[in-house]
C-alpha cells in the first residue's frame, strides 16, 4: 500500500520544485542594476548612460527610493526627493524591467558631492543656453526687418515702373494732340478753338507729367533709404553670425568674410603649390579662421625670417588655404614647415 503511493508523492514534489525554479528565473530576469550618469530628464522618467548597457531609459514611480548616500560604507543615508535627479549626476539604479524594457526603479542611489558638480554643470548651461536663444531671437528679427525692406524696394521699383509707363502715355497723348492740332489750325476759328482746347489739354499732361516726375523723385529718394537700411541691416546680421561662430553655434548664414582681425593663432605651412603663391595650412576654422583673414609668414630656422603676408582664401575644420599678398619678401621660397601666425609682427 504504502509503496504504490510514493510514486505520486514524487511526482508532486518534482512538479512544486520546477514551478519554483521558474518563478526564480522570471524574478532573476526581471531584476536590474545600473550605473551611469543621467543625460536626459523628462517628466517620471530619465535617461541613464550605463558603461555596459549604453542609455536605459528609467521610470520613476511614487514608490521609488532617492537616496543621498555619504561615508567609506555607504553608511550615511538622506532621503531626497526625484526633482535632485538632474542631468550629469553620476547615480546608482536598483528596480526591475517593464514589457518596454524600461527599468522602474525601486531605489536611486548618489552621493551629495556629485550632486554638487552636476548642480554647478547644470548652473554654467543654463545662462549660456539663454544667451544663445536670446540672440537667435535678435537674428530673427533682423532677417525678418530685412526681408520687410526688401518688400519694400521690390514695392518702390514696382511704382516706379509703372509711373515710367504713366508717362509715356501722357507724352504720347500729348504729341498726338498737338500734331493734330497743327494741321488744322489753318481749316477755320472751330480748328483753332480745336486746337486751343488741345493746347490746354496738352498743358495739362505737362502738369500732370510734372506731378509724376516729382513723385518719381520721391520714390528714388525712399529707394534710396530703403537701400541704405537693407545695408545697415545686413551688417548687422553679420556681426551677430561673426559672435555666434566664435561661440562654437551654427547660424543661417552661408558664409561669413573675415571682417575682423584673426585671432591669435600660430600654424605650419603642409604644403607650397609651383608658382610659391598658394600655401596650404595646418589650421583652419576650428581655430577661428574664416576667408578674408591676413597672417604673417615667416620661418624660425636656421634664422628667424620674415617671408611675407597671406590672406586666407578658403578654410575647413583643420586646414586652411591662403594666397600670397604680392609677392614674398625678397622673393623669397616659401618651403613646408614655415610658420603662419596672428600675433607675431615682422621685424625688417
Amino acid at each position: 500500500m504504502k509503496s504504490s503511493k510514493l510514486p505520486g508523492i514524487a511526482f508532486i514534489v518534482t512538479l512544486s520544485l520546477a514551478a519554483v525554479l521558474l518563478l526564480c528565473g522570471v524574478a532573476a530576469a526581471q531584476s536590474a542594476q545600473l550605473q551611469g550618469v543621467i543625460n536626459g530628464r523628462s517628466g517620471n522618467t530619465m535617461t541613464v548612460q550605463d558603461q555596459g548597457m549604453g542609455n536605459v531609459v528609467v521610470v520613476l514611480t511614487p514608490d521609488t527610493q532617492v537616496e543621498d548616500v555619504s561615508g567609506v560604507f555607504h553608511a550615511r543615508k538622506k532621503q531626497m526627493g526625484v526633482t535632485a535627479l538632474v542631468p550629469g549626476l553620476s547615480v546608482q539604479v536598483k528596480g526591475s524591467y517593464n514589457a518596454q524594457n524600461q527599468v522602474i526603479a525601486d531605489t536611486v542611489k548618489f552621493n551629495s558631492k556629485a550632486l554638487q558638480t552636476a548642480t554647478d554643470i547644470q548652473a554654467g548651461v543654463a545662462p549660456v543656453e539663454q544667451q544663445t536663444q536670446q540672440q537667435q531671437q535678435e537674428i530673427a528679427q533682423q532677417q525678418a526687418k530685412l526681408q520687410a525692406q526688401e518688400a519694400q524696394i521690390a514695392s518702390a521699383q514696382k511704382q516706379i515702373t509703372q509711373v515710367n509707363g504713366e508717362v509715356a502715355n501722357a507724352q504720347m497723348s500729348a504729341k498726338t494732340a498737338l500734331e493734330e492740332a497743327e494741321a488744322r489750325r489753318n481749316d477755320s476759328i472751330l480748328i483753332r478753338n480745336q486746337k486751343a482746347a488741345v493746347e490746354k489739354q496738352a498743358n495739362e499732361f505737362k502738369l500732370k507729367q510734372a506731378e509724376l516726375n516729382d513723385r518719381i523723385r520721391e520714390l528714388e529718394r525712399i529707394l534710396e533709404t530703403a537701400t541704405k537700411h537693407n545695408t545697415d541691416l545686413r551688417e548687422r546680421v553679420a556681426k551677430f553670425s561673426a559672435l555666434l561662430r566664435q561661440n562654437g553655434l551654427s547660424d543661417d548664414i552661408s558664409q561669413i568674410k573675415g571682417m575682423e582681425s584673426p585671432p591669435p593663432v600660430v600654424g605650419a605651412v603642409k604644403r607650397v603649390d609651383p608658382s610659391n603663391r598658394r600655401v596650404e595650412l595646418s589650421i583652419g576654422s576650428d581655430d577661428g579662421l574664416v576667408v578674408g583673414h591676413e597672417l604673417f609668414l615667416f620661418r624660425q630656422t636656421p634664422r628667424p625670417e620674415y617671408l611675407g603676408k597671406i590672406t586666407i582664401i578658403a578654410v575647413d575644420p583643420d586646414q586652411a588655404v591662403g594666397r600670397v599678398n604680392g609677392t614674398t619678401y625678397q622673393g623669397k621660397k616659401i618651403k613646408e614647415g614655415d610658420l603662419v601666425s596672428s600675433t607675431i609682427k615682422p621685424r625688417i
